[in-house]
């Protein structure tokens, strides 16, 4: 697609915005289709060389010679390589960026560090001894960067006495003397400065959009911990962002910044309700505006998901996973899928199914015949090297876990009998290890949508599930510190 095309389909899609109601499916399509149609573009411009419009980056790095060096853009949670070469005998080089993109760009020098620019229909030039030693560094060319670095440099030092001051704040905050006053007004100084170096920016400069934004991830970061009392500020501030503007998906800051942004909100609400509420209106807000492009927010679906796995926010991820099965926009297929169903399919409270055994294993033939007052499924594998930590751990709980009559039902994804005969004779304090070598394609697998190893289920003794705990030590909590197994 030539770019007088993508032109042409920027005026239809204004046309499509000023219809009535009836046009919204159609400018919700074309929104998807512009935005990857955009992005395949792009990634022909980095494919096709010289064919189309590119910008120069030279660069001039005394200390770096005869090295390899690269240049990075961004497209939503995913870097991509722009160019890459090596420096010559003096540290001299040149890459190229397409033109028609506008973003962050990520300098890497092989051995030596990386240097964060800002990409916009410019040619850049910069010399420095090495990326290690920054002072050195000089921009020529460059309105983006020479603001970028300038920015950088006065902020630091406004950075470090904003510190000083709001530290003397606090020490004189119940006093409203002459020195209170004049600590918030050097605040307010320092503030000020900032605000008006940020306006006099040229309103089309890239460098005017992705200051502020990297400011509010730093405020997410650091001034969330140190100044607490600033957060409901930074939440505002987060939701004036559009997620589904371009510059925001090529700044690079978009995976930490909606990353820690949750995080931050589970320090700051201590009520378990009202953090749950924050959170979903976050994913709301974030895939309301991300609907339209696909690829990102599947990007987005996913890391998120990791994040509140990780995290053991398991309301959060239960919410994202309904929010992207039953949304109609953005096909979810495969092992992603998978990981959402598990949350919809095998939720707390629903009834587990059935495991039918292929033999007859300590006298049953099924989960269900076993008739204890709980059971723990384990799904693992003698390849899963996570397995092998955490089953040994599982293992000096029998005697907790028999007392509170729960029996551990073992599920193994291997495939040779070989090495689960092995593990059985091992682990002999399992009563119920059952194994039909098919792997992932095992009916228990597909049944309970595991998708990754070792996978946990509780149920009760009418095999209703409990919890889904995500470990060893999990399990161990909930028999010291709960009254779940009683």
């Amino acid at each position: 697609m030539a770019v007088g095309e993508l032109l042409e389909c920027q005026f239809a899609a204004s046309k499509i915005r000023k219809g009535s109601k009836k046009n919204q499916e159609s400018m919700q399509a074309f929104s998807q289709f512009y935005h990857e149609t955009v992005l395949s573009f792009i990634l022909l411009l980095l494919s096709c060389g010289s064919a189309f419009s590119q910008c120069e980056l030279k660069g001039a790095l005394t200390q770096n010679i005869n090295t390899d060096v690269v240049l990075k853009g961004y497209v939503g949670l995913e870097e991509i390589g722009f160019d890459s070469g090596h420096t010559d005998q003096h540290g001299h080089f040149v890459l190229h960026y397409p033109s028609l993109y506008q973003g962050a760009g990520l300098l890497e020098v092989k051995n030596s560090g990386k240097l964060l620019l800002l990409l916009r229909k410019e040619s850049i030039e910069f010399t420095a001894s090495s990326l290690e030693d920054l002072q050195s560094l000089r921009f020529k060319g460059t309105q983006e960067n020479t603001f970028f670095d300038r920015y950088v440099k006065e902020q630091s030092d406004r950075e470090l006495r904003l510190s000083a001051w709001k530290y003397l704040k606090t020490l004189y905050k119940d006093s409203l003397s002459d020195t209170y006053n004049f600590i918030v007004s050097e605040i307010r100084h320092l503030q000020e400065a900032e605000r008006k170096f940020l306006d006099s920016l040229p309103p089309d400069s890239y460098a005017k959009y992705y200051l502020p934004v990297r400011k509010l991830l730093q405020n997410i970061l650091f001034n969330s911990v140190r100044y607490p009392e600033e957060i409901p500020q930074i939440i505002s501030e987060f939701n004036k962002l559009n997620f589904s503007d371009s510059r925001f998906q090529s700044s690079g800051i978009m995976k930490q910044l909606i990353g820690s942004y949750y995080i931050m909100l589970s320090s700051y609400e201590s009520d378990a309700t009202r953090l749950v509420q924050l959170y979903n209106r976050t994913t709301d807000r974030l895939f309301d505006q991300l609907s339209g492009n696909n690829k990102i927010t599947i990007q987005v679906s996913e890391f998120l998901f990791n994040e509140f796995e990780k995290n053991s926010m398991v309301n959060a991820a239960e919410y994202l996973s309904l929010k992207m099965l039953s949304q109609n926009v953005c096909k979810v297929e495969g092992e992603l899928k998978n990981r959402f169903e598990q949350y919809r399919r095998m939720a707390k409270g629903m009834q587990a199914p059935d495991i039918r055994f292929d033999k007859i294993i300590n006298g049953k033939t099924s989960l269900y015949e076993i008739g204890s007052k709980y059971k723990l499924i384990v799904f693992w594998a003698s390849w899963c090297e996570q397995c092998q930590l955490e089953l040994p751990k599982l293992e000096q709980l029998f005697l907790q876990l028999k007392s509170r009559g729960v029996e551990v039902v073992t599920v193994s994804l291997d495939t040779n009998q070989e090495e689960f005969d092995k593990y059985a004779k091992q682990h002999i304090l399992f009563s119920y290890n059952y194994c039909d070598y098919k792997k992932w394609n095992s009916k228990p697998v597909k049944d309970y949508y595991v998708f990754a190893t070792p996978t946990f289920y509780l149920l009760n003794s009418e095999n209703k599930i409990l919890i889904k705990p995500i470990s060893a030590g999990q399990i161990e909590a909930i028999l010291n510190y709960t009254q779940m197994l009683k």
